[in-house]
Parts: structure tokens; C-alpha cells; sequence
């Protein structure tokens, strides 16, 4: 780190020239310029290779300008200037190799390879934490380091980098202490090659620059102690001493990189298409957003990639080095070394050069580039506009970053550019695996790339070979599963209504422990459905403790979202509470007439929680009408006990028939007498497909309540019940902890009449109530669709616009983006989805699938990160 003198200013003055000068080096400067001017003129150019290949010896732990100086060697490589071969490091900190691995991935460089010296001097930092930092879980700057150990010595890369290059074509660039530099050249002969360190740089090296020294008064003071230079004078005594003779040596003194400040201005402005730029976070974490820093190593940097275009240079001589750490000069004609020189003129084209190659745009090995949209990040951040660069299935560049290569590039001018949606609530268990219906069509239309499966209590127990299943078939979105409760309670004991046994309760539990070992991601219950609900709240929680050992969720259709809302909530937190597992609540909503405006009374309720450090989350569907079975909206679940032949038996009782028409017929008045019940489908009469149970009486001169009884004696019928509140359904999806979620299934069309939520629920929440409606800012509708369900999933690799994620992704267009689906007209495909790449791989382009299978059975990791609260 180059420590700026006492009395030196934290901020810039500007000349009368318009430049950018620290205030007191105005005086100083002027003497510098004319002794420059009369210096560089007889000075000639060293003779170097036209693209110099590159190892950066760095101090990357003190000062910021050594990122600033690695963001450029990146994107001057990028453009050919020249070949970065590999970074060294020169100070000793625990996370500097994994710092600078996240900075070359960054520049789409993961495998530069990286050196560290176990016996340097130690270091703390202001800005290696920035490799440390996370967004909901996530990295903001993956690294291909986990730490030191991973990188190799320093000194053995030098020699390994400099054995295999050509003769006299490396430029080793030291901005640091010359710890390394002074090793390498007292090194011995290794497997690398026969030669001594000093031979070996002596037939391999092109030129040293280096940022040591001082050649000129600082502030007045003749002798200034340069910091690369006092705080390990050995070093670099012995670097001046035996660096050999016949390979030219440049000095950046200390005059110059304070001449040359980096403008604030580039900072504040020139980043802003990158989240989480690593040059702008470093900077910001070191000097803050105020101050112009000096930029000593960045010069050393543009002098060996441009040799003599930008500096002048003193006559030639030798550097020596005082025990006190000054930098005398002593010029002789034959000499090794110049120090850089810097007229005014040089200045403004220095500072400029600086900022062009610093603020360049990363350039990475990309399959697809998408540009120029507008970048949700999925965290509800504000949108930025930039690209999107993808490698395979990760994601390798977000923001202001260029793809190497001939990728596919998607222009996504005046589109919005998101992670793909994350379907927390979907019903697709049989119909992912069938041939028709496997593509998920009506929900990568909805630009939806993940599906969660196993809910509301129902589908495959066996979550290991389901997922064998959809890894041998293939599907349209990836599938991650829960373990559906009701069903492994049907698998163990049936339909019938009692307790477990212990024999049973020790089954259930075994099959709950394999189904998380098989990568389950949670459990899931049906409590209105048979045979979940006959669970009582202890046989749950004892579950519940198994899937808590694997770090999973339970996602629970309660009790009951009528008047019984507030005591099903605390069902449901009781059992988050005993079983020590976050809770999660499906469709939340308040059912029923008299129920209306519950919700705000259980969102509070639910708040509580969280405030006391429950994790508690919900989803949401954003229509006024749910879906489910005729049977399990009007009878009650006691009488459906034992399956449907018990029912039956049940209605045809003379002592319970009567009082159980008596319950149906009053459900039924609750629901307008059958006019909020629309028939979706019933197979021995698929033209009531669209009519109300009402319509279907008055047509059959029957009530309602014998239409509900005939269906339910000859294999029950799905409905639509229109049952919620407008107001309340717009309250739930502004509670940033409800995530959007369908409660739909893979469809084609076909002439019944599903709910639309099948073909609209996305587009709808984002084109009919955020963008239209404005019910919500787009950026929070957006999170509620992608980092939110993966958060409240603990999903660890999407749901987010980051680089090291897997690409997921959507791009749509936001004033065509709508739902068309209606309840009268259900099997109409959204519109405004443009593109959906689902792993990497496009699965919708232009707004038409193109047949790709490309998801993948999602299996939840065994060993998850701590969680956070969504």
C-alpha cells in the first residue's frame, strides 16, 4: 500500500486546465513537469515484445488502487494489449487468493492461476471481505479459491510461468513489496527448470515495472520513504541489487501515481450497470464514495502494456536502495533502469487512459449473450440495464460484460431481463412424467423454469425414484418435490380415521427420512383432504422433527381458510415451533364471505412470529376464485373418511344420510346456493364443463345439494369456487414475504374448463396487477416469483441474477406482458414471455417453445447453509 503523506488532502482540486491535481502537489507539480520535459527528450523506448505477457506481482490487501490495476491488466488482455499469465501476491492475508480468484472470475478468467507466499508479511484489509459478502445466501463474487491453500506458491508459479514462456517475453509488473521479486531472483534450480531464479528472469524476462521509490521531491522533502519501498527495505534492496543488468527495469515513483487520481466521478457513474463490481465495491469499501485515490500501481500497469506511449522517462542509470528505504538515482549510459517522467499534457492522457481500461467491460467465455435489457436481480433491487452472459448451465456475467467468443445474442432491447419463476405450489406429480404434458408448456409460457411438486398433502412418496423418473425423461422446468404427508399417511394406514399406531407412526417416519435423504425438499400437507387431515397436530410434529433434521420446510394447506383461519395459523406456527422447522403457508387467503378481511389479522399474526425469529412465509395465487375438488369444498372431511365407497354407504344411511345432506346443503348455501361453484371438469359429463353447480340444478330440475350428492356418487368432479375478496387478495401479494405460486399443473388444452391459474398466474401478478394495476412495484413482484421462493426453499443456486448461478432465466416484454386465460376461456397461453432458458439451454425463443427438455429433478443438498429469514 502506498500510504499518502501527512498533510496530503483526501479529496481534488481542479486547474485551471480542467485536470484533476491533489491540492498539494500543485506547487511540486509544476517543478516535475519542467524537469520532465527536459528529461524525456533524449530517452529512447526500451525494446519490448509488441503483446508482453504478464505476471502481476501485487500487495492486493492495503491499498485499492492494486484492484483498480488488476481490473485493467483483465480488459487490456480482453483487447489483445496483453497476455495476463498470472497473479502473485506479496502481502499475507486469509482471504486474498480467494479475493483475487473472485476478481479474475469476474473478468471470465477462473483459472488464471493465482500464487501466494505462506511467509509474507501480514496484512489486514478494507475490501477482501467483499469476497465474503452475500446476497440471500449467495455469493456477490464467487471464487474459485476457497482460500490460500487452494492457491499455489508464489514464487514456484514465477518460475513455472517464466520456464514455459518464450525467451525475453515476460514483463513481470511489481506493485508491491518486492517480497516475491527478491525470492524469485535468489531462487534455486526445481522441476520447473534447471536454471537459477536470477538466470532464469535473466533469459525469460522482456522487462521489469515496477511502483517503488520516490525520484522526485514529495511536498519538499527530498528524501520521501516510498511505502513499497520502507515497509520491506530487504526486499527490495535486493531487487534493485540483483535484478539483472541487461533487462530493462521502469520506475513508477510515488509522484506519479499521485499526479494521477482516480476521478470519484468514474466511480459513482461508470459502474452502474454491474451489481456488485468488484473495482467499484473495493473502492467504496477502502476510500469511499469522496475521494479521488492516487493511482500508483494502474501506472506501473499502462507503462509495461504500452512501453514509452504514455510517460517520458529519465536517462538511463540505476536505482539503489538506502537501509532507510530512499530510492536514489545515479544515471550512467549504459544504465538498467529509468524511473517514469509525466508532463501535463501526459497527465490528462494518463488519467484518461486509466479510466477507459478500468472501467471497461468484462469480457467472458459465454454460449448466449443477452443485451441491453433491463436486469431484475430477483433480491427487488432497483433495475439496471446490461447483459447477461451465460457458459453451459451458469451464469458468467451480469451488467456491463461482453462475451469472447461467436455466442448466440439475444437482443433484449426494452425488455426486462429476471431470473426464471419459481412455482412454490404446483400439482404437475403425475403429469410432468407423461409423454403429452411433460414439456410444461402453459408454465415455461409463464416464464416459469421451477416447479415445486408433493403439495397440499399429495403425490409420490417415493421421492428417489420419482426423481430417477424425470432424470430418465426429461422435462420442460425442473422439479423439485416435497414429501406429501397425505400420502405416506394413505401408504401406512389407509384411509382411515385414527391415530397411528407405533409400528405405523415408525414407518412413516422411516419413509420420511428417506424421501429427505433422497433429496426431498421439505413436507407438505392437505388438512381439508383425506387421509391428511385425520393427522392430529403431535403425529405432524413428529414428522415434522424428521424432515428438521434435514433442514426442510413445511408447506401446509390448513386446516381451514374460512372463519377458521387465525386458530389454522396457529396450528401451523405451533407445529414450525415444536418441530424446530420454518413454516410455510399455500394460498394463503381468507375463504368465504364471512371470512373476508381475516387475512389482515393473520398477516399480523404471521408477523409476530417472525418478529419473535420464527421463520414463517407464504404463497399466494392473485385470483378471487380457488380450485379444488366439488367433495372437499361441500362435504366435510369426517364423512369422506374411508374413501368414496364409505361415502356412499354414509349418504345412503338412514341415520347419517339426513344430517349429512343437511351439512352439504348448508356448505352449499355459503357459497350462494351454487353460484360461486363453477364445474372445471366431470368426466360423466364433460358439458358441465364452465356451468355453476346452480346452472347445472336449474337445467336438471334438481337443488344444488342433489347435483352435489350425484357427483359425489359417481367419482367426484374438480371446481372452481369463487370465494375470496378482491381487496384481500390485493393485501396478501404486497406482504413481501408471500411469495406468487399457482397451485396449477402442466395443462393442454382441451374442453373442460380449469381454473386459469393454470395458464396465468405469472403474467397476471406481473402484467395485470404490478404493471397495470400498480398494486406493486415490479421489482417486488418480481422477488416474490424468484429470490423469494428460493430463499423460503433454501434453493442455493437460482432465483437470482448472479454470476456462479445456473442460468434460469426470462426475459419478457413488459407492456405486452398479460395473462389471457379467463374463466370462461381458460385454455389461452400468456403473452409477453420472449425467451426462457431453463439450465442454460432456450427453451423459449421468440415467444414459441422450442421443445427442449432441459429441467432437471432438483435434490436438495444434504448438507445446507445455515438459513436466513425470506
Amino acid at each position: 500500500m502506498r500510504s499518502i503523506p501527512h498533510g496530503f488532502p483526501r479529496s481534488a482540486a481542479t486547474s485551471a486546465a480542467g485536470s484533476v491535481v491533489p491540492l498539494a502537489m500543485v506547487a511540486p507539480l509544476a517543478t516535475l513537469i519542467a524537469l520532465c520535459t527536459v528529461a524525456a527528450a533524449p530517452a529512447a523506448e526500451p525494446q519490448r515484445p509488441a503483446i508482453p505477457k504478464i505476471i502481476f506481482d501485487t500487495d492486493i490487501t492495503g491499498d485499492v488502487d492494486d484492484v483498480l490495476a488488476l481490473a485493467m491488466l483483465h480488459t487490456l488482455a480482453d483487447a489483445g494489449h496483453c497476455e495476463l499469465l498470472g497473479v502473485t501476491i506479496s502481502k499475507r492475508n486469509p482471504l486474498t487468493a480467494e479475493f483475487t480468484g473472485a476478481v479474475n472470475a469476474f473478468y471470465g478468467r477462473p483459472n488464471l492461476p493465482v500464487g501466494v507466499s505462506a511467509d509474507a508479511p501480514d496484512r489486514e484489509s478494507r475490501y477482501l471481505k467483499l469476497v465474503k459478502q452475500e446476497v440471500h445466501g449467495h455469493r456477490v463474487l464467487p471464487s474459485p479459491l476457497k482460500d490460500n491453500n487452494e492457491a499455489e506458491d508464489a514464487v514456484a508459479l514465477m518460475r513455472r510461468l517464466l520456464a514455459r514462456a518464450p525467451r525475453h517475453s515476460v514483463t513481470i509488473v511489481q506493485v508491491g513489496l518486492g517480497f516475491n521479486v527478491a525470492k524469485l531472483l535468489a531462487s534455486a534450480p526445481d522441476d520447473h527448470s534447471a536454471l537459477s531464479g536470477r538466470e532464469l528472469v535473466e533469459q525469460k524476462a522482456a522487462s521489469l515495472s515496477v511502483m517503488a521509490g520516490a525520484f522526485e521531491p514529495i511536498q519538499g522533502n527530498p528524501r520521501y520513504l516510498e511505502a513499497n519501498v520502507r515497509n520491506h527495505v530487504a526486499s527490495m534492496q535486493q531487487v534493485a541489487r540483483d535484478w539483472p543488468a541487461t533487462v530493462p527495469a521502469l520506475w513508477s515513483g510515488f509522484e506519479i501515481g499521485i499526479a494521477v487520481p482516480y476521478p470519484r466521478e468514474s466511480i459513482r457513474d461508470d459502474f452502474r450497470g454491474t451489481p456488485w463490481h468488484p473495482v467499484r465495491e473495493s473502492y467504496l469499501l477502502h476510500s469511499g464514495p469522496d475521494h479521488d485515490r492516487p493511482c500508483w500501481d494502474l501506472t506501473s500497469v499502462l507503462e509495461a502494456v504500452f512501453p514509452g506511449k504514455y510517460f517520458g522517462y529519465s536517462q538511463r542509470g540505476r536505482v539503489s536502495v538506502d537501509d532507510d528505504g530512499f530510492t536514489p538515482f545515479s544515471g550512467a549510459a549504459n544504465g538498467r533502469d529509468r524511473y517514469l517522467t509525466m508532463n501535463a499534457e501526459q497527465r490528462k492522457q494518463v488519467t484518461q487512459a486509466l479510466v477507459r481500461w478500468v472501467t471497461a467491460p468484462a469480457r467472458v467465455d459465454a454460449d448466449v449473450l443477452l443485451t441491453n435489457a433491463m436486469l431484475h436481480d430477483g433480491a427487488g433491487s432497483p433495475p439496471v440495464r446490461g447483459n447477461v452472459a451465460i457458459s453451459g448451465d451458469r451464469i458468467v456475467g451480469v451488467g456491463a460484460v461482453l462475451a469472447r467468443g461467436a455466442a448466440w445474442t439475444i437482443p433484449c432491447d426494452n425488455l426486462v431481463v429476471c431470473p426464471g419463476f419459481i412455482d412454490l405450489h404446483n400439482h404437475s406429480d403425475s403429469g410432468i412424467v407423461e409423454p403429452a404434458t411433460r414439456g410444461n408448456v402453459n408454465f415455461l409460457l409463464q416464464g416459469c423454469t421451477t416447479i415445486v411438486t408433493g403439495n397440499c398433502g399429495s403425490g409420490p412418496v417415493d421421492t428417489g425414484a420419482y426423481y430417477r423418473k424425470l432424470d430418465e425423461l426429461g422435462a420442460g422446468t425442473n422439479v423439485a418435490h416435497l414429501l406429501p404427508q397425505g400420502s405416506l399417511r394413505g401408504e401406512v394406514i389407509g384411509v382411515d380415521r385414527r391415530p397411528p399406531d407405533q409400528a405405523e407412526l415408525n414407518r412413516m417416519l422411516e419413509l420420511a427420512e428417506k424421501a429427505m435423504q433422497d433429496g426431498a425438499w421439505g413436507m407438505s400437507t392437505g388438512l381439508i383432504y383425506v387421509p391428511s387431515s385425520y393427522a392430529e397436530t403431535d403425529e405432524l410434529v413428529a414428522i415434522g422433527k424428521a424432515v428438521a433434521k434435514y433442514d426442510g420446510i413445511y408447506a401446509s394447506h390448513m386446516r381451514g381458510e374460512g372463519i377458521g383461519l387465525l386458530e389454522s395459523v396457529g396450528e401451523l406456527l405451533e407445529i414450525g415451533r415444536r418441530a424446530e422447522l420454518p413454516v410455510h403457508i399455500s394460498h394463503f387467503k381468507a375463504s368465504g364471505r364471512d371470512a373476508w378481511g381475516l387475512v389482515r389479522e393473520a398477516i399480523s399474526k404471521v408477523e409476530d412470529a417472525r418478529a419473535s425469529g420464527q421463520r414463517v412465509t407464504a404463497d399466494q395465487y392473485p385470483y378471487i376464485a380457488s380450485s379444488t375438488s366439488l367433495d372437499a369444498t361441500v362435504i366435510p372431511a369426517a364423512a369422506r373418511a374411508g374413501g368414496r365407497k364409505a361415502l356412499i354407504e354414509r349418504l345412503d344411511d338412514s341415520e347419517q344420510g339426513p344430517a349429512l345432506r343437511k351439512q352439504i346443503a348448508a356448505s352449499i348455501v355459503k357459497k350462494d346456493d351454487g353460484r360461486a361453484i363453477r364445474f372445471a371438469r366431470f368426466d360423466r359429463h364433460p358439458e358441465w364443463a364452465g356451468l355453476s353447480l346452480a346452472d347445472v340444478a336449474k337445467s336438471r330440475h334438481e337443488s344444488p345439494l342433489d347435483v352435489a350428492v350425484y357427483v359425489a356418487r359417481h367419482g367426484g368432479a374438480s371446481i372452481v369456487n369463487f370465494s375470496m375478496n378482491e381487496e384481500d387478495v390485493r393485501r396478501v401479494m404486497q406482504t413481501p414475504w408471500v411469495a406468487t405460486a399457482s397451485d396449477g399443473r402442466t395443462y393442454s388444452p382441451g374442453p373442460d374448463r380449469p381454473h386459469p391459474r393454470f395458464y396465468g398466474t405469472f403474467p397476471r401478478k406481473l402484467g395485470h396487477y404490478s404493471l397495470r394495476e400498480q398494486v406493486l412495484p415490479l421489482e417486488q413482484a418480481i422477488r416474490s416469483a424468484t429470490g423469494l421462493p428460493a430463499d423460503i426453499l433454501q434453493l442455493r443456486d437460482r432465483g437470482y441474477l448472479l454470476r456462479g448461478l445456473v442460468a434460469d432465466v426470462v426475459a419478457f416484454a413488459p407492456e405486452a406482458l398479460i395473462d389471457k386465460a379467463t374463466f370462461d376461456d381458460p385454455h389461452q397461453y400468456s403473452e409477453g414471455i420472449l425467451s426462457v432458458l431453463v439450465n442454460g439451454k432456450v427453451a423459449v425463443h421468440q415467444g414459441t417453445p422450442t421443445g427442449a427438455l432441459a429441467g432437471r429433478a432438483l435434490r436438495k443438498p444434504r448438507e445446507n447453509p445455515a438459513p436466513s429469514q425470506p
